[in-house]
């Protein structure tokens, strides 16, 4: 009995082990993309108003006087508390 359970277990865990296969990541690049720049102004017509494009470029650790926006890529929905005034 014992030894037939010690079969059922080592043949559950490594059906289990080689289901599990790895995909392999593939790394997210913002790279020569680019993303749509809207303004609002409070007092003026402005209202989501589209004021050009940016393009992403890859750059090294900024400086802690330089602002700067870090997105994960692997988060569906982030949470923003608020950007300006507006």
């Amino acid at each position: 009995m014992k030894k037939g359970f010690l079969i059922a277990c080592s043949v559950f865990i490594s059906a289990g082990l080689f289901a599990q296969s790895a995909k392999p990541k593939v790394l997210y690049s913002a790279a020569n993309k680019t993303v749509k720049v809207y303004v609002t102004e409070k007092g003026s017509d402005k209202r989501l108003a589209l004021t050009g494009s940016l393009k992403f470029t890859d750059n090294p650790q900024p400086p802690e006087t330089e602002f700067s926006v870090f997105v994960d890529p692997t988060q569906k929905f982030q949470t923003m508390l608020g950007i300006g005034g507006a």
